[in-house]
């Protein structure tokens, strides 16, 4: 059910993201072409959600807890480095 709070929040993040979606814009003038070869990369992606959600399936609420936890520890390990 969404209460007056959860619509007033997310009214109030679109609006901010309407102000300043016009301010960003890339820092260079280059433009990116997508090639063919990045099409490659989609049957990879819906590989990994695949298994990822299996593998979420199994796990009980405590071992998805600690996986997370798992997870943020080794990367902000790995973002100091």
């Amino acid at each position: 059910m969404l209460t007056p709070v959860v619509v007033g929040v997310a009214g109030f993040g679109l609006l901010i993201a309407d102000a300043v979606m016009p301010l960003m814009r890339p820092s260079s003038q280059a433009t990116t072409q997508l090639g063919w070869n990045t099409l490659a990369f989609i049957p990879a992606a819906l590989l990994g959600a695949w298994v990822g959600l299996h593998i979420f399936k199994r796990l009980s609420d405590r071992q998805f807890e600690l996986a997370v936890n798992a997870l943020l520890i080794l990367s902000s390990i790995g973002l100091t480095l």
